[in-house]
């Protein structure tokens, strides 16, 4: 588990917390290179402002595979190249759908893989911030284009 310490005060704080990961643009991937999987537990503020949070799309960046919990943004924009699991059922249904999730990966590797790869194709084809660039001056090139129009009218 990685994240701040009053987080996570159900796990063993010895053993089972790791501590925050620097957002400065290596460390989470050098993590993540070595722990393929990453789990994404959405706080409250990112599940009612609809807005995923940054480690889901790290996570997707970096080729894991992502178990997420139902958030909308996630399900809406990465469909079934993650998998889900019910943060309304109680703890221990939730534990299990994480194993039967890791059970399913470990019995289809290929499979897995090929879902961590479309995450990832949808992630560069929809997030990164060349791709919005390029949008937002095209955007911009319409919007001038069309005052010109008006005026001309």
């Amino acid at each position: 588990f990685n994240g701040p310490r009053i987080g996570y005060k159900y796990i063993d704080q010895d053993t089972g917390w790791r501590g925050v990961i620097a957002t400065n643009g290596k460390d989470f991937f050098n993590i993540a290179d070595k722990y393929p999987i990453s789990l994404i537990l959405h706080s409250d503020i990112h599940l009612n402002s609809g807005v995923a949070t940054l480690r889901s799309f790290e996570s997707i960046a970096a080729g894991n595979l992502v178990i997420s919990d139902n958030h909308e943004f996630m399900r809406e924009n990465f469909k079934d190249s993650v998998l889900y699991i019910d943060i309304e059922a109680p703890a221990e249904e939730m534990v299990k759908q994480v194993e039967q999730h890791m059970e399913w990966v470990k019995n289809n590797p290929k499979e897995a893989m090929q879902k961590a790869q479309r995450a990832h194709q949808i992630f560069l084809e929809k997030f990164t911030l060349e791709d919005n660039l390029l949008k937002i001056a095209r955007m911009h090139e319409k919007i001038l284009l069309d005052e010109k129009n008006d005026k001309s009218r």
